[in-house]
């Protein structure tokens, strides 16, 4: 029996990732996408990958997501610098609980 579009997404998202727990993220920022989190162009991105329209890698390598991505990473980093050194630490340490790994 073939694998569902799921599975060989979920396979995929862990390899490419190294840890389930950070394929599971990037399946929920996935639906997030799909649902209309951003633009309509990343939400038809998201369904084609959830769907097993499009694989993740070509997904990634896509100049659509490439841009958006530039715009996002900057506004990150803005929001970054504007933490107060308690709010970093803070941020860090739920990133780290959430995806079950130890303080590095």
């Amino acid at each position: 029996m073939p694998d569902e579009p799921d599975d060989d997404l979920h396979r995929d998202l862990t390899r490419m990732a190294g840890s389930p727990a950070v394929a599971e993220e990037v399946r929920r920022g996935l639906r997030r996408l799909a649902d209309g989190a951003a633009s309509p162009e990343l939400a038809e991105m998201a369904r084609d990958v959830l769907a097993g329209r499009v694989n993740v890698r070509a997904a990634a390598g896509s100049e659509a997501l490439a841009d958006q991505m530039s715009e996002a990473i900057g506004r990150f980093q803005q929001w970054q610098a504007e933490l107060t050194e308690e709010e970093g630490e803070q941020f860090l340490a739920d990133a780290r609980a959430r995806l079950g790994r130890e303080e590095d």
